[in-house]
């Protein structure tokens, strides 16, 4: 699933090549088109993903090649490099995937608890308790869950 998504940016990334590399267009604009045209490509249906480091790395490798085609080289001393990734990071600030998929509502509703006090008094019966309890009077059933079959 990574990987078809991972080709399918790539393949949004190419159809928007020409734009990327326009010398024409501000880099606020690239961005702007990287985050709503590309990443969400990308991103679609990460809330089910398990990501090990292979995937992780891969996943920025990604990014950063988009990145460096946004913001280009630099020109220090004379000569021409590509940038590093810190000075990538710095000018583009994006959150992790990792982090981004362990703070998404699903996930968080997931594994989230209710919290606060129990009412004071006994608990109300619930209609499971009470079908339970029929199941044990009448038929002699204690667990009518597993005799259902």
């Amino acid at each position: 699933e990574i990987t078809r998504r991972i080709k399918l940016a790539n393949n949004a990334y190419f159809s928007l090549l020409s734009v990327f590399r326009s010398k024409d267009i501000h880099r606020a604009i690239k961005t702007k088109l990287y985050k709503t045209m590309i990443r969400p490509v990308l991103y679609y249906g990460c809330e089910g993903w398990t990501l090990n480091k292979k995937e992780e790395s891969v996943i920025s490798s990604f990014k950063r090649k988009i990145l460096r085609r946004i913001y280009g080289p630099i020109k220090e001393n004379g000569i021409w490099r590509i940038r590093y990734n810190k000075e990538l990071y710095k000018l583009y600030k994006e959150p992790e995937i990792s982090v981004t998929i362990k703070e998404r509502i699903p996930k968080k509703k997931l594994y989230s608890t209710t919290g606060g006090k129990r009412r004071a008094g006994k608990p109300r019966t619930r209609w499971i308790d009470a079908a339970e309890e029929d199941a044990k009077q009448l038929m002699g059933v204690r667990n009518w869950k597993s005799s259902t079959g």
